[in-house]
């Protein structure tokens, strides 16, 4: 697939990126701001269920990128 020229398939990579990193900006977002204050039930709760959601969208860009 060649996202570069596929117009779909680079919508498709954006709205899958979106939905992936939203969970990682949600945890940058707490730790930036809220440091005194650290969710630590979120951040239990992403590190047993959001962590696996890293690796893909980091797969996806390299791929884009060596494209």
């Amino acid at each position: 697939m060649d996202y570069k020229t596929d117009r779909t398939a680079r919508r498709n990579l954006e709205r899958i990126l979106a939905e992936k990193l939203a969970n990682i900006v949600r945890l940058r977002n707490i730790l930036a701001h809220q440091y005194i204050d650290i969710k630590w039930d979120y951040l239990k709760k992403f590190a047993d269920t959001y962590s696996k959601d890293v690796e893909k969208p980091v797969e996806i860009v390299d791929n884009f990128i060596n494209l």
